[in-house]
């Protein structure tokens, strides 16, 4: 019996043995060919795209990631950008309304009201209202009360109110949501005392209902803020600072007194500024690298794209539209790629890292940038 115990035990070593092998053999070639697979994607080259979109460039409309809200004279047009069986068109019953949304929650409001799309409720203010955003769960309205105080309200999904907030005698200079699934939100209060300012930034989880980190910028002005999965970017008149999202602790700060920040996206770990000189027209636009996890910058001078009537940073690479062509660089300023319009548009307008609205005599197209 013990003989018999043994070589069974032996017989199942063996077995257990082998199946180890398969199982990391798998693994082994699962990993060569997610390699090859990101290899090829990254070999390809850069290409766009163009469709016509049926609204023109005077019409109400905003772009929500997933298509274009507009707004006419009593209805609501939706128009996808992925799946037209998607598309609707919906009576408001009002005039000169406005829309706001993003992929998973859209908003039609006007000056006192605001229904979220596809519920039941609809908000009313005694007073104003100046601002609206949306994220990818929640919608901040920002009202200037009848007294003349402001407050911020929170919507969720289904149009219940979650958060609400009076502001006292700060100024709320900036408010938003992280987007997607994120239950993120944050305030930027300006406070004046004599001669001193000071910025205050504060971050909340909704879900929660909870406030999860106060960072201050002592005497100075926040024009931007920027969240990703692990940084709160700051753009501030003097300073552009990196806090942590898990401490709420600043990483890194760079000076950049005297410049605006005109475009920003983040990838691969990095963030990418557009910036330029506020006072100087004449100055070439340059283009701060930054990442996430330590204080190091490269910059981009982008005098070869002076003549470029439009510049956007999108997925890591800088786009720069001249006469009927978009010039892709990286950012040590290599052209990546020249890519064909066709017809020189009269303006463009960057929608997302993938997107780029068209604009010619008035009419609307879509461009569409592939393995940027």
């Amino acid at each position: 019996m013990p003989v018999s115990t043994n070589r069974k035990k032996n017989r199942r070593a063996r077995v257990l043995r082998r199946r180890l092998i398969v199982a990391c053999a798998a693994l082994l070639l699962l990993g060569a060919i997610i390699f090859a697979i990101v290899a090829l994607v990254r070999s390809c080259k850069t290409s766009g795209s163009k469709r016509s979109l049926p609204f023109t460039a005077s019409s109400a409309y905003c772009y929500t990631g997933d298509g274009f809200l507009c707004t006419g004279e009593r209805t609501l047009d939706f128009y996808s950008i992925a799946d037209e069986s998607k598309n609707f068109s919906t009576d408001t019953g009002v005039s000169g309304a406005h829309a706001a949304g993003t992929d998973r929650i859209k908003v039609l409001y006007d000056a006192s009201s605001v229904q979220i799309v596809g519920t039941p409720y609809e908000h009313t203010f005694e007073g104003v209202i100046r601002k609206v955003v949306c994220g990818g769960k929640y919608v901040g309205v920002y009202v200037e009360n009848a007294d003349n105080t402001h407050s911020l309200s929170v919507f969720n999904s289904a149009g219940d109110r979650c958060y609400k907030a009076d502001i006292g005698s700060t100024v709320l200079l900036d408010f938003g949501f992280e987007g997607g699934a994120s239950s993120a939100m944050y305030t930027c209060e300006l406070a004046v005392s004599g001669s001193a300012v000071s910025t205050t930034l504060t971050t909340y989880d909704l879900a929660r209902e909870s406030i999860t980190g106060v960072m201050n910028i002592r005497g100075e002005v926040v024009k931007n803020v920027f969240i990703t999965g692990k940084s709160v970017f700051v753009f501030a008149t003097d300073s552009f600072i990196r806090f942590e999202r898990a401490s709420n602790t600043e990483a890194y700060r760079m000076l950049v007194r005297g410049y605006d920040c005109e475009d920003f996206c983040a990838a691969d770990g990095r963030a990418y500024l557009l910036v330029r000189k506020s006072a100087d027209e004449g100055e070439p636009a340059r283009v701060i690298e930054v990442r996430e996890g330590e204080a190091n910058e490269t910059v981009l001078n982008l005098a070869a794209d002076a003549d470029a009537s439009r510049i956007f940073v999108m997925g890591g690479k800088v786009v720069a539209l001249k006469g009927d062509r978009l010039i892709v660089r990286d950012i040590s300023g290599e052209v990546k790629a020249e890519l064909p319009l066709g017809t020189p548009p009269d303006d463009a307008v960057k929608l997302d890292d993938g997107n780029i609205l068209l604009i010619k005599d008035g009419q609307t197209m879509l461009y569409s940038l592939k393995n940027l």
